[in-house]
């Protein structure tokens, strides 16, 4: 009697992540552009969903959602940055998951949640300037065979500060991701409690 309980436990938290992943992926979709940042980038709440399963579920359900969310993604529209754009978003979604939930689990209350969630907003903001420098610009332009100046040329026409692959780092990514991660930070703290307790009797119900 215990296994198959067990297993119905199993089950229904598996369908829980899938459904939070295709949340997420669906939130894809509904994205917004930012006055101050290239066309490219921009703004939309796919990762909220992740967050929730992180702090629920664990980290590695919250990785599944990551996951979920992006072959969805892939399956439904393809891919329009022959497959960069996917990787990063993936980065940035674990970047910002993975350490708001590690540090949420040792610290269970609304100040850990806050800490959590700030920690995480620095961590992915400075990581996503490191890793779109020296990675992921470079092999996009690569890829679609395009001038790193074209993509510069971008960002300076929404934001005359931009005239470099740096400037776009510190006038463009850095600021986006921070004001992205906060408003993130803040709907999650507003909307976990009420989820969270309803993910948690869908598992054990």
């Amino acid at each position: 009697m215990k296994k198959r309980v067990e297993g119905s436990s199993k089950v229904r938290r598996m369908v829980l992540v899938a459904m939070l992943g295709a949340i997420s992926a669906i939130l894809m979709f509904f994205s917004v552009a930012v006055p101050f940042v290239p066309p490219f980038i921009t703004f939309d709440f796919s990762e909220l969903p992740i967050i929730i399963a992180g702090f629920v579920l664990g980290p590695v359900d919250g990785l599944v959602t990551i996951v979920i969310k992006l072959l969805l993604k892939l399956i439904y529209e393809g891919t329009q940055t022959a497959g960069v754009g996917e990787l990063m978003n993936f980065c940035v979604s674990a970047l910002y998951m993975l350490p708001s939930v590690l540090i949420y689990h040792k610290i269970r209350s609304k100040k850990g949640a806050a800490i959590s969630m700030a920690v995480g907003t620095v961590i992915v903001s400075i990581m996503a300037v490191l890793i779109n420098y020296f990675i992921m610009f470079p092999v996009y332009a690569w890829a679609a065979r395009m001038p790193m100046a074209t993509l510069v040329d971008m960002g300076t026409k929404v934001n005359p500060k931009i005239d470099s692959l740096f400037t776009m780092m510190v006038w463009a990514v850095l600021p986006f991701n921070l004001l992205k991660y906060t408003v993130l930070s803040l709907t999650t703290f507003l909307v976990y409690k009420r989820l969270a307790g309803f993910m948690r009797n869908m598992i054990l119900k």
